[in-house]
């Protein structure tokens, strides 16, 4: 687990970079904005494996991976599924979007940074 600094800017943002000055927060979003926005970063990269990786605080919400966005590609695979929203997932839709989005098995004891 990489350690991270929080950074509270002016305006209220906080953020949480790593020892390389990138913003990266392995247990939670690594942006929090007053509004109530949230954005999960990991080495520089919008990226999140068990939810969307950026929350609006209108309820608006993207999928990335990495820093690619996938959004559109998880909507149409929730609904070509009839899966219920990810809030309500399961183990087993947990598990099914890591194969079909994450590649191969689930994250348990994988390094993911090697993509």
């Amino acid at each position: 687990m990489t350690s991270s600094t929080l950074t509270t800017l002016p305006d209220g943002t906080q953020l949480w970079f790593d020892r390389n000055g990138e913003l990266h927060r392995d247990d939670g979003p690594a942006a929090h904005h007053p509004n109530g926005s949230q954005e999960w970063w990991q080495r520089n990269k919008l990226h999140r494996v068990d939810g969307p990786a950026v929350i609006h605080s209108d309820g608006a919400e993207w999928w990335w991976l990495w820093g690619q966005d996938i959004t559109d590609k998880v909507h149409a695979w929730i609904g070509e599924k009839g899966l219920p929203p990810w809030r309500e997932w399961g183990d087993d839709e947990k598990v099914a979007f890591e194969i079909r989005f994450v590649g191969g098995l689930p994250r348990r004891g994988r390094d993911l940074a090697s993509d």
